[in-house]
């Protein structure tokens, strides 16, 4: 979405056990390409800011996985 740019649509939501702040990192080819964070979390969909990413785009199709969680402050 150009409005925008550094965010992602992911096709998992509340149903499924996200809450905002969870961190995803998007793979390819197994290898992480980008951190995500979930800002807006719907029944089925999330909005995850992307907090991190490599040299490597995001495409449709990439795949995601939960992340490890931020340590703490």
């Amino acid at each position: 979405d150009p409005a925008m740019p550094d965010a992602v649509v992911l096709d998992v939501g509340r149903r499924h056990a996200v809450r905002p702040g969870v961190r995803f990192e998007v793979l390819r080819d197994g290898r992480p390409i980008a951190l995500l964070q979930a800002e807006q979390v719907k029944p089925t969909l999330t909005i995850a800011r992307i907090i991190r990413r490599g040299l490597t785009p995001i495409r449709a199709g990439d795949a995601v996985r939960s992340a490890p969680a931020a340590p703490a402050p």
